[in-house]
């Protein structure tokens, strides 16, 4: 294992135990301030495995926070980041929180688009103009 990776491991790993303890004590400005910095870790070391989940629990903290503009917008950066590593699990999970935070916004119609997706495992296709896009933006 190189250097690179085990420095990269601690930092996150105890960066995670942080952030673990604050959502614990429900202190999530704590929990975020920690996030973002796990994010900067990830982009440092170009860990994109690591920042999707960063950004699915940023968006959760969000929701908590009921910041639903910011969920979304977490939740949206995580699904580009599946697209881009094919990761249809988290994709799925993308849209499910897509789903929960778009209908807490108001936007019934957009919500029931993420759940059908969800409901049905209906992934984008490979080679979708939706997920080259997003690719390219990432």
């Amino acid at each position: 294992m190189r250097e690179d990776s085990k420095k990269f491991d601690m930092l996150y790993y105890t960066m995670k135990t942080h952030v673990d303890a604050a959502m614990l004590f429900r202190d999530i400005a704590v929990a975020l301030k920690v996030l973002k910095g796990m994010k900067n870790t990830c982009d440092d070391y170009f860990k994109l495995k690591h920042k999707m989940f960063v950004y699915g629990q940023l968006g959760y903290c969000h929701r908590v926070t009921s910041n639903y503009g910011k969920a979304v917008k977490c939740f949206k950066k995580m699904l580009q980041i599946a697209y881009y590593t094919n990761d249809v699990t988290n994709e799925l999970v993308a849209y499910d929180n897509l789903a929960i935070d778009t209908f807490y916004l108001g936007h019934i119609d957009k919500s029931n688009f993420y759940k059908e997706r969800v409901i049905r495992g209906k992934t984008e296709n490979q080679l979708s103009i939706t997920k080259r896009v997003a690719c390219q933006i990432l």
